[in-house]
């Protein structure tokens, strides 16, 4: 063999080496670009279920205020109801005073007879 077959082959086998290095090369940018493309798809999953989470967050917390409200509603509605029937009652009372027969006519009970306690709890 010549120096020139020698060469020749040196070159085939450079020529295919660098055609086998533009193919990792062209495999790697594409494994890069769908890692790329994978990592963003992945960003966006996880900005869409934060995004969730906000929602369901603020949904839950409304809810809570809406039922907090409601039941402050509700207490506050059950005082105002309590207020305005003792008002209700301390003015029917104060109207019929006027009208109650006290029995202050009669005399009081004697002291000597003291009022029956039992229960009724002895054996």
């Amino acid at each position: 063999m010549s120096e020139l077959d020698q060469l020749v082959k040196i070159l085939k086998a450079i020529a295919s080496q660098q055609k086998a290095n533009a193919m990792a090369i062209s495999q790697l940018t594409t494994n890069l670009e769908n890692l790329t493309t994978q990592m963003e798809e992945d960003r966006h999953q996880q900005r869409v279920h934060a995004y969730g989470d906000r929602l369901e967050k603020d949904k839950l917390r409304a809810m809570f205020t809406e039922i907090i409200g409601v039941m402050a509603l509700h207490l506050t509605d059950d005082d105002d109801e309590e207020d305005e029937e003792s008002q209700g009652f301390d003015f029917e009372l104060e109207e019929s005073a006027d009208h109650l027969d006290l029995g202050l006519e009669q005399s009081a009970p004697d002291a000597e007879d003291p009022p029956d306690l039992d229960l009724g709890l002895s054996e």
